[in-house]
């Protein structure tokens, strides 16, 4: 709890701060919705495709999930389904925190959610 508050702390002030907010609120969605590994597919493929403040938010959380799960985000597609199903859940356990911190630190209000893609 106290590494996400850090790491969502350290972002506020930056220029990307709005849409990286919004993806702590995403991110855990997709994951749920299309697989840890899609969901990290999708980021990594929309930090490599721009240089704006939406591909820097990505770019974030990339670098968030590798603090999370202490390996490189490639492990993902790599491991084992045990493995796979545990990175999972330390994901999605570690994003109720990134969340909430999305709100408390960054102000991130439902209209921004509703309307960054």
């Amino acid at each position: 709890m106290a590494r996400a508050a850090e790491r969502v702390a350290a972002v506020k002030g930056e220029p990307w701060a709005g849409p990286y907010g919004v993806l702590c609120h995403r991110f855990p969605v997709m994951a749920r919705t299309c697989g840890l590994c899609q969901a990290v597919a999708f980021s990594a493929a929309k930090a490599a495709g721009g240089s704006g403040d939406l591909a820097r938010a990505h770019q974030r959380v990339l670098e968030d999930l590798r603090d999370c799960l202490g390996v490189d985000i490639g492990e993902i597609a790599r491991a084992d389904v045990g493995t796979y199903m545990l990175y999972t859940r330390r994901v999605l356990a570690a994003w109720v925190f990134y969340k909430r911190f999305a709100v408390s630190i960054l102000k991130v209000t439902q209209e921004q959610e509703e309307g960054t893609e």
